[in-house]
């Protein structure tokens, strides 16, 4: 199974789907999420002829959370960064559903180089939560 190592000793697992060559399409699913939301977006995406990458974000089914239980939104943007970068992805698309769409506007607000569009499902136009421990207080 393909994994990759980001801060905290977090694994972070990932799948890649279609043509190396073709334009990469990222997925980022919510909280309580994982890879298996997509199933059908993923049907549709490869038909039209892109690449897609989907992961599991931190602490979610086969990504490990790590050694710091308190770890904040970036991250688990720098999770996404490490996905990337071990790609060798240069330019993309983030596709984010609810806190999905959060990771992939901090990511895209970081590397604005690097993201030619992001597409939003369910997110809430409201102030981000940095910290997971700030959520519950």
């Amino acid at each position: 199974m393909p994994y990759i190592k980001s801060k905290n000793d977090a694994k972070i697992y990932y799948e890649t789907l279609g043509s190396e060559e073709s334009y990469p399409v990222i997925l980022i699913h919510p909280i309580g999420g994982n890879i298996n939301i997509w199933e059908h977006e993923i049907s549709f995406i490869l038909k039209k002829g892109f690449r897609i990458i989907v992961y599991e974000i931190r602490g979610h089914n086969r990504s490990s959370i790590g050694n710091n239980k308190n770890f904040t939104m970036y991250d688990i943007v720098y999770d996404l960064q490490r996905l990337l970068d071990k790609l060798k992805i240069r330019k993309c698309t983030l596709i984010g559903h609810s806190i999905g769409g959060a990771i992939a506007s901090i990511y895209a607000k970081e590397h604005p180089e690097k993201v030619d569009a992001i597409i939003f499902i369910n997110f809430l136009d409201l102030k981000i939560v940095y910290s997971f421990a700030d959520i519950s207080s």
